[in-house]
């Protein structure tokens, strides 16, 4: 009789290993579950967020549009500017000469003698 025993005592052995395995499997397949939903509530959040980025892209290229073309015309305008500002210089050094001899002309007739 003992080996009849012995095939029970293996067989509730390896019943009770089978229950563990069950019970392990369960639970990995549980958290599986739980990382697959947890994964497509990320990738949800992704493609929101992907989304919103785009957006957020284009509105940016649309102001560094403008911001160009400001630039653009500030560019022409700077032109124009700097035209201006070498006419003053050029009638300045035309002009130098002529006003160092009247600050003279007006330093000797205000110093007293």
């Amino acid at each position: 009789m003992e080996p009849v025993d012995s095939w029970l005592e293996r067989e509730m052995e390896l019943n009770k290993s089978h229950e563990d395995i069950l019970t392990r499997r369960e639970a990995l397949l549980r958290n599986s579950e739980w990382q697959l939903g947890a994964n497509e509530a990320k990738n949800s959040n992704l493609a929101l967020s992907w989304t919103r980025a785009k957006k957020r892209n284009q509105i940016l290229l649309q102001k560094l549009s403008k911001a160009e073309d400001i630039l653009k015309q500030g560019t022409n305008s700077s032109r124009t500017f700097t035209d201006l500002q070498a006419s003053y210089w050029k009638m300045v050094e035309k002009q130098l000469p002529e006003w160092k001899q009247e600050v003279k002309k007006q330093r000797r007739s205000t110093t007293p003698r």
